[in-house]
């Protein structure tokens, strides 16, 4: 079964096909058992609003409506499917469309005190990689997943999120707006923004649901009423600047549904299939502030730390502007808890992998040079121990010929004695300094030829590394 969309239409314009709310009350659009592969038809999050065209000033928050944001398909119920139950959702596939976008949107994101003017970044993609002109001689390569997946909630469930939630504003905290006027369809205009994730899921921005995953959901609803969009070509885990590279796709999915489970999570859990190694590089970050004031424990000051870290070193090392590097960071840069236990600072690291970069680094060229230098002391020392070896055998074969001259000489008399050293068959007897001259000599060798092995097993390993 596969539902498709006219991509080019806003949901706005289509609301039979999806939603931008969750909201218990929403009428499926398709039903589906266990076990049948579903293709679902999806818009960007932007819902379209960007587009080849567009340019930074499309990307103001007075231009674009982010109530509109993250349109899903669906919902789509699930025979059998009840509340108590966990739902097994399986990403068979993705596709992708060949536009896709990445925008620093002032006001939104983790560095936003930063980065208060409109940046837009639009990405070709061709033959399973992302490039863009903002972001010269980078190619990002296809890993795509949706940004929001997840069910409906129950009417129980939604009012007490909504309860929690204007708690939190009254302390002070920041949630997203309501604004009933923009949500689709209409009878969803109570329910709850896409914005942020949940017991439902929603918008986990969770790049390990690639295809070949599967994620678990707590069932609130009959039929589930499972929904999904948001495609995301390519994204590093924190997407810090708020977005990914944000694209129109298609998503396959299957579904299973599990009775009675004996640990049923009160938030989605997810499974990944293996990773790829790569070679990638780090900047790491303690909460240490802007002032160099040291704070307790502060993950978000670390974090931050990181991330301006790798900035300085995109800028310095690729040449990229400061916008640019922040778009790069949130599309392709992984942030990870290295440690949180190590009082007062834990470790955040930013991971970038070093295969997106086309055009060589500084960093690249000097390795590169380096290996050279390194590869032409390796033959030095080869050659030396091949000289050194020679030398060994050498002084031992003239210790061991005077050992064996002198132990067969004792038995002959001293006129045939005189007579084979004449011919020089046999070397006069060496005094016994001269003999303990030599055994030292042979030991020196031997040891200048063990260091010159010693100095070859460090030059290979730091090679090693190198490459």
């Amino acid at each position: 079964m596969r539902i498709s969309l006219d991509t080019t239409k806003p949901l706005t314009a289509d609301p039979s096909t999806g939603h931008n709310r969750w909201h218990p009350d929403i009428e499926p659009i398709a039903r589906i058992g266990q076990n049948q592969s579903l293709t679902l038809e999806t818009r960007d999050g932007f819902d379209g609003q960007l587009t080849p065209t567009s340019s930074n000033a499309d990307v103001h928050p007075d231009t674009l409506n982010l109530g509109l944001g993250h349109p899903l398909t669906g919902p789509i119920f699930i025979e059998g499917a009840m509340p108590g139950d966990i739902l097994e959702v399986e990403f068979v596939s993705f596709e992708s469309r060949e536009f896709g976008v990445a925008a620093i949107i002032p006001g939104f994101g983790f560095l936003a005190d930063l980065f208060e003017k409109p940046f837009i970044a639009k990405f070709d993609l061709q033959d399973g990689f992302a490039r863009s002109d903002e972001l010269p001689g980078i190619a990002i390569p296809s890993d795509i997943f949706p940004g929001v997946v997840g069910v409906a909630p129950s009417q129980e469930l939604m009012e007490k999120i909504h309860r929690r939630e204007s708690d939190l504003s009254q302390r002070g905290g920041i949630i997203a707006d309501q604004e009933p006027e923009t949500a689709v369809p209409s009878i969803a205009a109570n329910g709850l923004r896409t914005i942020p994730p949940r017991e439902i899921g929603g918008n986990m921005d969770t790049r390990g649901l690639t295809a070949g995953s599967r994620a678990y959901f707590p069932v609130y609803v009959p039929g589930a009423l499972f929904s999904i969009g948001d495609l995301h070509f390519a994204q590093g885990d924190g997407e810090t600047c708020g977005t990914a590279i944000e694209i129109a796709g298609s998503a396959t999915v299957s579904f299973q549904i599990h009775k009675t489970p004996k640990w049923r999570p009160q938030f989605p859990a997810y499974e990944t299939p293996p990773q790829r190694p790569r070679r990638t590089f780090s900047t790491t970050g303690i909460p240490l502030n802007e002032e160099g004031r040291n704070e307790s424990m502060s993950f978000e000051i670390a974090t931050r730390r990181a991330l301006l870290e790798m900035i300085s070193w995109l800028e310095t090392e690729h040449n990229l502007s400061p916008e640019s590097a922040y778009i790069l960071i949130s599309t392709a840069v992984d942030l990870r808890l290295s440690e949180i236990v190590d009082i007062p600072n834990p470790l955040v690291s930013a991971v970038i992998p070093l295969d997106i970069f086309e055009t060589p680094s500084r960093e690249e060229i000097v390795r590169k040079k380096r290996r050279t230098d390194i590869q032409g002391t390796l033959a030095t020392e080869r050659r030396r121990e091949r000289a050194l070896t020679e030398r060994v055998e050498q002084a031992i074969r003239n210790l061991i010929g005077w050992r064996t001259d002198t132990a067969i000489t004792n038995q002959l008399d001293s006129s045939l004695v005189e007579t084979l050293q004449k011919m020089h068959v046999i070397l006069p007897e060496p005094k016994e300094e001269a003999r303990s001259r030599m055994e030292e000599k042979v030991k020196e060798l031997e040891t200048e030829l063990a260091e010159c092995h010693n100095r070859q097993q460090a030059l290979l390993a730091y090679l090693e590394l190198l490459n």
